[in-house]
């Protein structure tokens, strides 16, 4: 029997619309440089154990009858100390435990003998978490032939666990110590439940038609001490000849618990309008025998005019699998809707063309990126289009090498200005930015070779803002940069990781992160910076503010934030559109006044923005909309036997 897998990908384009909210009784403002927390609106967080710091005694077991355990209590004596409950095993040779026998597979220890220290907690949550993690910090204190260095592998006798207990009896082992060296210093740990986990100790408290698998919604942690069966057979049986003991005091444990609830609607946006754009292969090849097959559409940009019209660029093509066939077709888009997302019309470039940025300026709209030749590769064109959808003026610039055009921006005189990735698929070490100069008819004035290299080949998306002496951009390579050009050859940069729309007075808003994606120990900050005109390079230490923004849990994690678009709106407010990268990935839109204080935080797009693809285009237009345009994905698997 053969199975075959058939994998479609269907992209299509979505563009949200949020309108704002006008009254909220949690809107805010508030110092700049105070940090900003807040939780998002459908992720739930929960320390469970009732008794983490040990501020009282705690239960204790036994198991066995060797009279080789015991444990003690000690209460913190004032702020200097912790309070801690210890676990002793003190062993005299000759003297034989309870031997199990050894079972790789299994979640108890190897010897009946052991000790554990034990809390119940409740679960009354009718959901799985979507993440758990269990926290404890432990110190062992060694004497006899079990100190370090006194037996060869002594390390190997013994170990240090965690269990979940259900209330069914069921054990499930999540650590087993495996150090070379032990410590008398508390060590912390943090233990990620994983999928299996999750699905075993919570998944019996859930009810389903009413009835639950376990008998009562209490759960049971526990950490414990115990010989292993190296013990028993290891050379010369050290249980005859070990004289010792091994010390465990534990002086915190929790478990946390984050688990996904609906989102609370007066802290989330939803869209007021929502549209998508997409095109079938008969579109392209009417006769095609699967003529009703998705093709491939991408987002490549948006722009919003002064009227409030939206324009959307992007690229169509026919999946690679059809390349096999002699189907090959790519061509740019334009799309242009009313402010409440009705298309007004749409129009197709040649087929080979490709575009990667657009700008809009005096009432026509410029795209640049790439004609591609099967037999020349590829040369960068910029287009000229009317707001009516006809285009103007094309024009090609290339040589030898491979040329595509990433960012275009245009002066109010007219001058058209474009940062081009000019590279070489064979040729290795051939990459270079060139920086471009057109007139407005698309004649070729000069070109000047950056001393960065800003593109990576033709995947790069770009945006520019122009003024007298120098423009701005920020392009996309999987991480957002920006940086500075000045038309007398000077270059600057701004950081890694940000994105930036000027501020109409030559300087620009920025905002860049700081931190460990997806450590949620380490977590990420959020910076906005108001960068002055005239700061060359920008930096840090010349700006006239800088705020940051932060989401913290009650165990001390952070998010994973990750910034993705900025704008202006026409009422003088920057709006900032951030990702959770870690745990939840929600957008966040965060709106701050021109002097950094922090106006509104709000959760968007929770149902509407599954599978979305990078980069994402903003944009604020009229009456206080936001736009969002982005390439969505959706992956359909058939399998036939």
């Amino acid at each position: 029997m053969t199975r075959k897998n058939q994998v479609m990908i269907s992209i299509i384009i979505s563009f949200l619309i949020l309108s704002p909210i006008i009254t909220t009784d949690w809107a805010f403002s508030d110092n700049a440089e105070l940090e900003k927390n807040s939780i998002t609106s459908n992720a739930f967080i929960e320390d469970l154990l009732p008794n983490p710091f040990f501020d009282s005694e705690p239960n204790v077991t036994i198991n066995g009858t060797s009279g080789e355990f015991s444990s003690s209590y000690h209460a913190s004596a004032g702020s200097s100390d912790v309070s801690y409950i210890e676990m002793d095993w003190t062993h005299v040779a000759n003297t034989e435990l309870d031997y199990r026998g050894q079972d790789p597979e299994g979640d108890i220890p190897d010897y009946n003998d052991f000790i554990y220290t034990y809390q119940d907690f409740e679960f009354s949550h009718e959901v799985i978490p979507s993440v758990a993690e269990i926290e404890f910090n432990y110190s062992v204190y060694l004497t006899g032939d079990f100190a370090t260095g006194s037996q060869e592998n002594n390390n190997l006798m013994y170990r240090i666990y965690v269990w979940v207990i259900d209330s069914s009896g069921n054990w499930y082992r999540i650590f087993e110590s495996r150090e070379d060296f032990y410590v008398e210093e508390y060590t912390p740990e943090n233990l990620h439940l994983n999928y299996f986990n999750l699905i075993d100790i919570f998944g019996g408290m859930v009810e389903e038609g009413g009835v639950q698998e376990d008998p009562t919604d209490t759960v049971t942690l526990a950490i414990g001490l115990a010989p292993t069966y190296r013990f028993q057979i290891f050379t010369g049986n050290p249980w005859t000849f070990y004289d010792g003991s091994v010390s465990v005091r534990v002086s915190y444990a929790d478990i946390y618990v984050i688990m996904d609830i609906p989102y609370d609607p007066l802290t989330a946006w939803q869209p007021t309008y929502n549209e998508t754009y997409g095109t079938i292969l008969g579109d392209v090849y009417p006769l095609y025998e699967n003529a009703s097959d998705e093709v491939i559409d991408e987002c490549a940009g948006m722009k919003v005019d002064s009227d409030g019209y939206v324009y959307v660029t992007g690229n169509t093509r026919t999946p690679y699998v059809l390349s096999f066939q002699d189907i090959r077709y790519r061509n740019q888009f334009l799309l242009k809707y009313d402010p409440s997302l009705n298309r007004q019309w749409a129009v197709e470039n040649d087929n080979g063309t490709q575009v990667r940025s657009m700008f809009i300026e005096d009432g026509y709209i410029y795209t640049t990126g790439y004609i591609y030749d099967v037999d020349t590769g590829r040369d960068l064109i910029i287009t000229k289009w009317s707001s009516s959808g006809d285009r103007i003026w094309q024009k090609e610039w290339g040589g030898n090498h491979e040329q595509t055009g990433i960012a275009i921006g245009v002066q109010s005189n007219g001058t058209i200005y474009v940062i081009c990735a000019d590279f070489d698929f064979y040729e290795i070490g051939y990459d270079t930015t060139q920086i471009l100069k057109f007139d407005n008819d698309g004649n070729f004035l000069w070109n000047r070779t950056s001393l960065y290299f800003w593109t990576l080949y033709d995947n790069t998306f770009g945006e520019m803002q122009i003024f007298d002496t120098f423009f701005e951009f920020t392009l996309n390579i999987g991480i957002p940069f920006g940086g500075r050009f000045y038309f007398n050859g000077t270059e600057s940069y701004l950081t890694y990781g940000e994105v930036l729309v000027p501020d109409g007075e030559g300087g620009c808003y920025a905002a860049a992160w700081g931190g460990a994606l997806g450590i949620p120990e380490y977590g990420t900050t959020v910076f906005l910076t108001h960068y002055r005109l005239g700061d060359d390079p920008p930096s840090y230490s010349s700006n006239d503010w800088r705020t940051n923004f932060t989401v913290s849990w009650p165990n001390g994690w952070r998010y994973a934030l990750q910034p993705k678009a900025i704008t202006l709106t026409p009422d003088d407010k920057i709006q900032l559109l951030l990702q959770h990268t870690w745990i939840s990935y929600e957008f966040l839109l965060l709106t701050y006044d021109l002097e950094g204080n922090l106006l509104e935080n709000r959760t968007i797009g929770y149902e509407h923005w599954p599978y979305y693809s990078a980069p994402i285009f903003m944009a604020s237009g009229k009456s206080g909309l936001v736009y969002f345009a982005f390439t969505q994905y959706s992956l359909t698997i058939d399998s036939a036997d």
